[in-house]
């Protein structure tokens, strides 16, 4: 055999795997002068095993984990469980955790044998991602990846900062999509073009557009980084009753959102387009509140500089009790999916919209609600659109059998 030249535990190893081991063979490691006593006591064979039987030891690399979950169990502290690969016996769980502040990411990775495994001391207004892997003296298994569940971690510090950016305004319509006031040829002739396209996909063949018309924070000084071009579209029937209508373009909402969101932008300003049966009082012309007009290339009516209604404090005040029930909600899903009542994820979301609409009706668009409500969309998570799709998935979950 050849003899050794190195201490290190790597060489030693690779010469090991290189002859065979036979019973009476005494195996040292003959650590250089300075290392201590429990150094030289880390490398040492004990008892003896011929090969001849496997007792119980898979014969195969380990497979994928199953069932892996994450779940809030305290103050900055994540629990992970999973259960262990239907083939293989895994002998080593690997966990990597992959946190980021939206502007930086690191990585971590630790082990274990068991199947949970407890985080501690995380810092808040970081996102986590997680993958497990299985191993044994055999291989590594494929990783299997959770999320942490969606929660709010924005400090007060940070949310003071979003309140103070949502209560923040501009002094021009978005030079995006605008000349001074006057919308740009090249958006304004891919909105009716795109609109167009939408109605002719819908298959309904005896749809009238009426109007096509902007409305919103890109029609005011209300627009920020995260605001859509938020397109509304007047249709009728000469077939149908406005009512009947209004259901179909509900269907054709839902279908434009899946197929189209997020996916069509002009300038990095993504397009949402809205379609509607009818025409209710909440797209009615508003003294001061921007209205254009697509089809008639004019403003109905202009923006101006709306009053500030708002109080920071407050504002940050609302969005804590927002925050506070909704990471409830979501900590309590989390743990026990199927049993969750949906409803309760519904309740919250009304009572978010019903408080954005009473400040509107109150105070306008510069309330302390609305803004509130805009902060609450603009989080490290999106509060209402998440509680949304939290209440869709659950939903989904109910009506799936095991």
């Amino acid at each position: 055999s050849t003899m050794p030249t190195s201490s290190n535990p790597q060489e030693l190893m690779r010469l090991l795997s290189n002859r065979y081991i036979r019973q009476g063979d005494i195996i040292q490691w003959r650590s250089e002068v300075g290392v201590g006593a429990a150094a030289q006591a880390a490398f040492q064979m004990i008892g003896w095993d011929d090969g001849s039987e496997l007792h119980g030891v898979s014969e195969e690399a380990p497979g994928v984990v199953e069932n892996l979950t994450v779940v809030p169990t305290g103050e900055g502290e994540l629990t992970l469980t999973w259960d262990p690969p239907a083939t293989g016996d895994a002998t080593l769980y690997s966990i990597r955790m992959t946190a980021s502040s939206g502007i930086e990411s690191s990585l971590n990775v630790y082990a274990t044998s068991r199947t949970t495994y407890t985080l501690r001391d995380l810092s808040p207004g970081h996102g986590y991602l997680f993958s497990v892997t299985a191993s044994n003296s055999l291989g590594v298994s494929p990783s299997a990846s959770a999320a942490e569940p969606p929660i709010v971690r924005e400090t007060d510090e940070q949310l003071k900062t979003a309140a103070e950016k949502q209560s923040t305004f501009p002094t021009v319509l978005d030079p995006r999509l605008w000349n001074g006031e006057e919308m740009k040829a090249d958006v304004a002739a891919n909105t009716v073009a795109n609109v167009n396209a939408l109605v002719k996909k819908s298959g309904i063949s005896d749809l009238k557009v009426e109007a096509i018309e902007l409305f919103g924070s890109n029609a005011s000084y209300e627009y920020d980084d995260k605001a859509d071009f938020g397109v509304h579209v007047f249709v009728s029937s000469p077939t149908m009753d406005p009512d009947r209508v209004d259901s179909i373009m509900k269907l054709l909402n839902s279908y434009t959102e899946l197929k189209q969101e997020g996916k069509i932008s002009y300038y990095g300003v993504p397009l949402e387009v809205t379609f509607h049966g009818k025409r209710t009082v909440n797209y009615q012309p508003k003294p001061g509140q921007g209205q254009y007009s697509f089809t008639e290339s004019r403003w109905i009516e202009k923006p101006t500089q709306q009053p500030n209604k708002f109080d920071r404090a407050q504002m940050v005040s609302d969005a804590k009790g927002f925050i506070a029930k909704y990471n409830a909600l979501v900590e309590e899903y989390a743990k026990d999916k199927k049993a969750f009542d949906c409803n309760r994820f519904e309740a919250l979301y009304d009572e978010m919209r019903a408080y954005r609409g009473a400040g509107l009706d109150a105070d306008g668009q510069r309330s302390t609600a609305n803004l509130t409500y805009r902060m609450l969309r603009r989080l490290s998570v999106n509060v209402p659109d998440e509680v949304d799709a939290l209440e869709d998935e659950c939903n989904d979950i109910k009506a799936s059998l095991p």
